[in-house]
Formats: C-alpha cells, sequence, structure tokens
C-alpha cells in the first residue's frame, strides 16, 4: 500500500475526528441542559432526582468507541506510514 495514500487517509479521518468532536461538545451541550433543567424541575416538585437515561449513556458509550479507534487507527497509520504531515513539509 502506498504510505503516501494512507497519509492522506489518515488526514481525512483527522479531520472528521475534528467534526465530530464539535458535534458531539454541542450535543453535550444541549444533554447537559436538558439534564439541568429536569434537576431543577424535581428540585422544585420535591421528587427524587433523575439520572442519566440510557439513550444518553448510548450516545456517551458510541462517542467514546469511536473516539478510540480513531485514536488507535491514527496511533496505526503513523506507526505504519509514518508522519501524518511528512508529506506537506
Amino acid at each position: 500500500m502506498d504510505k503516501a495514500r494512507l497519509r492522506e487517509n489518515a488526514r481525512i479521518v483527522q479531520t472528521l475526528q475534528g467534526e465530530l468532536r464539535t458535534a458531539h461538545e454541542a450535543a453535550f451541550e444541549r444533554t447537559k441542559n436538558e439534564l439541568y433543567e429536569k434537576l431543577r424541575a424535581a428540585c422544585e416538585k420535591g421528587e427524587p432526582l433523575p439520572g442519566d437515561d440510557d439513550e444518553t449513556k448510548i450516545r456517551h458509550a458510541e462517542s467514546s468507541l469511536l473516539a478510540n479507534f480513531t485514536k488507535a487507527f491514527l496511533a496505526l497509520t503513523e506507526e505504519f506510514a509514518g508522519d501524518l504531515d511528512q508529506d506537506l513539509r
């Protein structure tokens, strides 16, 4: 396999990783705000405090899994093909 092509593919993955991170941060902020509102409403009503729901746990697990796969792919690419930015020098 052509190492320059592998590095180019890895740079694409890095770009996608950044876009996914931005999307995850926005989703996390929404989830945090929703949970805060639920907690505030529960406190005002004297109800027990809600915890994370299954959907939130699944989204977090998916995000963590994708991040770990991406890191592993990029590390393996650098080990096999060298510095990802060496073609730009």
